[in-house]
């Protein structure tokens, strides 16, 4: 195909969706830049599937899924009304339940907050248990001057899915009363088979007395017994007095290291100021986890905010995500099996090591976000989200938030700096978007979204675009999307510096090329506005792009039949 046609065809193929867009433009697709728009040409809406409006003039805000409470099908899910109540909905084959279906967990008083915390099966009997923060606003009673205590109880469940206040359990935390917790999590810490109830930022009060308790604490599930009940004790059974960091806005379960043990994630993510950063506690078998064996990383080196774990690489192991709305960055640190957080992330910012056998660098990749395509793009916020698979491939996708978008980047072969999907948040609050599970028994794993007027429901989609550069995986990460890594006929075209200004490097492998090498730069209305070449065998070319405007730009190789494409970005 001669570089004529390969332009008139990319016309043909960019021009066709434009034109459909102009007659039935989506707020995701409006005001594009032909020549620095950060979105892919054929990037859609995430779908919307249902709302539930708020009703009464009461404010609800999501707050997580608990599972399949009633044994329906369907994922059952907790929201919060006007920040006191805890409302319990159950799934809906087909649909979103509606708004006046919730059922209260906790109490009734006017002067009490309940808080959900975690849910679980912690008496292994087959139902799921729900765990919660009841805090008593301005309390006299005892010695206690007025101060808000709080009480951590749980709901036990059963099999037609409705909890009630004569079966609960009260838990104890070494002091008369509690000061938090703020966050929970409900999984099997010590692989026994049944779940466990963590805790964690707590504190104490005794005769009106603040004191200090284990930052984190675990109390360990018995099957077929409840705490509380025959002797079963109401304390914790692990403590963590003095965990890095020790105050966390993430918690998270995962195989870090991926060595069949499931670890303990916990982040403190800074958006005011640097200096958060991440630790993973390694789990063991048949035992709660040595609080001796953690690794902790700062996220100082390598300029970052925000992090969490995800397979972008399609291996189905952990890679870490660290991203920056300040920089305009989501950087990917590419997991191992065996490789554990100190060994991923390096000292964070880590150029390839040939000489050790480690052709990518550390970070792996690099996403930039919209405004370093565009200046004049939203402004990008530190937020990264944990919302799985968007186009149903099996491999996980960066969401990250530029107001008024949730961004969508595919991951896998694919991944690259263009948006391939987005969620329209206004009005909306982008600190409450969660995935939900199958709420309608569609066998897909809803993500919901609090906005001023209720929550709405979007759907993964297949219809995501795949457009985009082959990006090289590292051995042992490649997904089936993947050519084999030691394969002579895969190319693999390079750019740096990656955005450039003036001139770029162009560098290839895969392979020995042989003869002229032909190196042409397309704009995304896929005309040529560039070309350069040298020899294939000397692995390298040198290509001026400074008479170009800033924007996005594919670059291709050619040399004889071998081809290869990549994308620039001009600044």
């Amino acid at each position: 195909m001669t570089s004529r046609m390969f332009s008139l065809l990319l016309l043909v193929v960019f021009l066709v969706p434009l034109a459909a867009q102009s007659q039935n433009e989506s707020p995701c697709n409006q005001g594009r830049d032909p020549q620095r728009d950060p979105r892919n040409p054929f990037a859609i809406c995430l779908p919307e599937i249902g709302r539930m409006d708020s009703y009464q003039d009461a404010v609800i805000h999501l707050v997580a899924p608990v599972g399949d409470v009633d044994h329906s099908g369907t994922t059952d899910f907790v929201v919060n009304r006007n920040s006191r109540e805890l409302l319990l909905y159950k799934g809906v084959m087909g649909g979103v339940p509606l708004p006046e279906d919730g059922r209260r967990v906790g109490p009734t008083e006017q002067n009490s907050i309940t808080a959900f915390l975690a849910s679980g099966d912690w008496d292994a009997d087959g139902h799921i248990d729900i765990a919660v923060r009841i805090q008593i606003l301005g309390d006299t009673t005892g010695h206690n001057s007025g101060r808000d205590i709080s009480r951590v109880v749980i709901f036990w469940g059963n099999a037609s899915g409705n909890y009630s206040l004569e079966d609960t359990t009260r838990l104890e935390c070494g002091a008369q009363m509690w000061i938090g917790p703020v966050r929970g999590l409900g999984a099997d810490f010590d692989s026994d088979g049944v779940d466990d109830l963590l805790v964690g930022e707590l504190a104490g009060v005794t005769d009106n007395v603040v004191i200090s308790l284990p930052q984190m604490m675990i109390f360990k599930g018995h099957s077929r017994e409840r705490w509380g009940r025959k002797e079963v004790e109401r304390q914790s059974d692990w403590q963590y007095w003095h965990p890095t960091p020790d105050r966390f806005d993430g918690l998270a379960f995962t195989d870090q290291d991926h060595d069949g043990l499931k670890d303990i994630v916990f982040a403190r993510n800074e958006s005011a100021v640097l200096g958060g950063g991440l630790s993973v506690l390694y789990g063991r078998q048949g035992a709660l986890p040595d609080t001796n064996d953690v690794q902790t990383i700062s996220f100082a080196p390598s300029k970052g905010r925000y992090a969490l774990f995800n397979d972008v690489t399609g291996d189905k192991i952990p890679d870490l995500l660290i991203g920056s709305g300040r920089d305009d960055f989501v950087k990917v640190y590419v997991g191992f099996r065996g490789q554990r957080l100190l060994e991923q992330y390096g000292s964070g910012d880590e150029p390839e090591d040939p000489d050790a056998e480690r052709w990518w660098g550390r970070p792996w990749a690099t996403i930039w976000l919209p405004r370093k395509i565009n200046p004049n793009w939203f402004g990008d916020n530190d937020r990264l989200f944990d919302l799985g698979d968007a186009n149903r491939d099996g491999i996980g996708d960066i969401f990250a938030f530029s107001w008024p978008y949730v961004l969508v980047y595919n991951g896998g072969g694919r991944l690259d700096s263009l948006v391939d999907a987005l969620i329209n948040i206004t009005p909306g609050n982008s600190g409450l978007l969660k995935r939900v599970g199958d709420i309608d028994g569609s066998g897909l794993d809803i993500i919901a979204l609090t906005t001023e007027k209720g929550i709405r429901f979007y759907a993964p989609t297949k219809e995501i675009s795949t457009f985009g550069i082959s990006r090289r995986r590292p051995p042992g990460t490649a997904g089936v999307d993947d050519p084999p890594m030691n394969d002579d006929a895969v190319l693999m075209l390079e750019a740096r510096p990656n955005p450039a200004r003036g001139e770029l490097q162009f560098s290839w492998r895969g392979g020995l090329l042989r003869g002229a090498v032909t190196i042409s730069l397309y704009d995304l209305l896929g005309r040529e506005v560039a070309c350069c070449g040298g020899k294939g065998e000397d692995g390298r070319a040198h290509c001026e792009v400074g008479p170009l405007p800033p924007g996005t730009y594919i670059a291709q190789l050619r040399c004889g039949e071998r081809m290869s494409t990549t994308t620039i970005v001009l600044r």
